[in-house]
């Protein structure tokens, strides 16, 4: 590892904008991981994501006394650099699924399990594209909301009214003759 843990040393920080310029969106995930893994790799930071390189104590001992220690403080700085370059480069609808990771390892590890599947990166792809669609100046779901086709009232089915209702013309037309004539015949005795 190239990274100097010493406490003079600042992390390297990554600019998201302008060295990964491709963000991560549901059909994508191959070449934006292929540009992550170049720039950390450039950089000698792939082990903060891989594990390789995991958080050394949080603590140490000096003096027979636990103090704070600086290798860790400067772990957690570099990591936390290297998360907020993930966020930076995800689209707004993935944000949520990594939103409570810690380490940009946990990030990279839930980013690797969703689009592992291609079901699951199918379904988001979908739900990214549904959500930006658009119709009439309205998002889709809010359009087939406002446009929901009429509910008969005789039969219970969409798409047309009872006026119009084949199953309820039948229903009105037909003639009632049996009831009809077991009434008349009552009333008369």
């Amino acid at each position: 590892m190239v990274v100097s843990t010493t406490s003079s040393a600042l992390p390297i920080a990554v600019y998201a904008t302008t060295q990964l310029p491709v963000k991560l969106t549901a059909t994508n995930f191959s070449s934006w991981r292929a540009q992550f893994d170049a720039l950390l790799f450039g950089y000698g930071l792939v082990g903060y994501v891989n594990g390789s390189f995991p958080a050394p104590a949080s603590e140490i001992e000096k003096n027979g006394q636990n103090v704070p220690n600086p290798e860790y403080s400067f772990w957690m700085r570099q990591n936390k650099l290297i998360l907020l370059a993930i966020f930076l480069t995800i689209s707004e609808n993935i944000t949520p699924f990594i939103a409570a990771s810690n380490t940009s390892m946990e990030a990279w590890q839930k980013l690797i399990k969703m689009y592992a599947n291609k079901t699951q990166s199918r379904i988001m792809d979908l739900k990214d594209k549904l959500s930006s669609t658009r119709r009439d100046t309205k998002p889709v779901g809010e359009y087939l909301h406002s446009n929901s086709r009429p509910v008969c009232k005789l039969c219970d089915k969409v798409g047309h009214l009872a006026k119009t209702c084949r199953q309820g013309k039948r229903f009105l037309t037909s003639s009632p003759t049996a009831n009809y004539a077991s009434t008349t015949s009552s009333e008369k005795s």
